[in-house]
């Protein structure tokens, strides 16, 4: 890590030029170029840093489908309490499985009823004239309070 200015030399630099040439520490052009430095070192980095990356947007030009499976669940200790799925082509949501309450099922029954949702999603995108998945590519779990379902008993409504 790069040493540290010394303190008078930063107060120094914010001080008009007449009071810091009559002071003892003055050093004539060295001081100069100094007090220069680190009054504009901030701005000259933040210009260096972000002159040197200029960002571009690229449009994605693969539609292919994208199956992003949603569970509720606050700990694999205590079940699975929702099942929500989204399809994406692109950048944009195409499709929405709205989520269900499974709480009270077996874990046997949960996996069955992933397995149908990805069965309707198939038939859905092969309608529009996609290829059909094979799995859910992703995978997002929320906490149980932030279930989307209405009514739901564990979540207490305002």
């Amino acid at each position: 890590m790069p040493k540290l200015p010394p303190p008078d030399c930063i107060q120094c630099a914010t001080d008009p030029i007449a009071i810091a040439k009559v002071k003892p520490c003055w050093a004539g052009q060295p001081c100069h170029g100094k007090r220069s430095y680190y009054r504009h070192r901030d701005r000259w980095n933040r210009k260096r840093c972000h002159s040197t990356a200029t960002a571009i947007q690229v449009e994605l030009t693969d539609s292919t489908p994208f199956a992003v499976l949603q569970i509720w669940q606050n700990s694999k200790e205590t079940g699975v309490h929702g099942i929500g799925a989204e399809i994406w082509v692109g950048q944009k949501r195409k499709l929405i499985i709205e989520p269900v309450h499974t709480f009270g099922l077996s874990q046997g029954r949960a996996n069955l009823y992933v397995q149908n949702v990805l069965e309707a999603i198939n038939r859905e995108l092969i309608q529009e004239g996609y290829i059909a998945l094979k799995q859910f590519q992703s995978q997002v779990k929320f906490p149980v309070e932030q279930c989307q379902i209405r009514p739901c008993p564990n979540v207490i409504s305002k």
